[in-house]
């Protein structure tokens, strides 16, 4: 425990309360506490996540900020590994509060009068999944 300095100490400790923060919001903006279905999409409720997200962010960001600066080389390997994850978990949320917002400004639009917005969100969304198997094409052709 000798080769743990007190900085070391700080920066887990920080770590351990953002983990623990973070566990709390993913329960407030999970889709289940949203309880979204396509018929009640609410931009209230999104813009709420939003802002809850953003929050977190701006309280945790310091923590992402040690990475280029003299402290994060007096780190041990270790803590430097919770600086590394801090960054990532601060790059998630950040896309997060991007599809949060166009989220929001969809949400304030009719869907039945705007087609548009569903073929393009479907065809996004057919983009994000994996591709088939081999074999399914000839499946297909058969």
């Amino acid at each position: 425990m000798s080769d743990v300095s007190a900085v070391d100490m700080k920066v887990r400790k920080a770590v351990l309360e953002a983990d623990k923060a973070l566990r709390a919001l993913a329960k407030e903006v999970s889709p289940t506490a949203f309880n979204i279905t396509l018929d009640k999409l609410d931009k209230g409720k999104i813009l709420a996540a939003r802002k809850k997200v953003t929050a977190f962010m701006g309280k945790y960001t310091p923590l992402t900020q040690l990475q280029g600066s003299a402290v994060y080389d007096k780190l041990n390997a270790q803590s430097q590994a919770y600086v590394d994850w801090m960054d990532g978990v601060m790059g998630s949320l950040l896309k997060l509060v991007v599809d949060l917002d166009k989220s929001a400004k969809l949400a304030g639009k009719d869907p039945e009068k705007n087609l548009k917005i569903l073929v393009d969100t479907s065809v996004r969304q057919f983009k994000k999944m994996r591709k088939a198997p081999q074999g399914v094409g000839t499946l297909v052709k058969e």
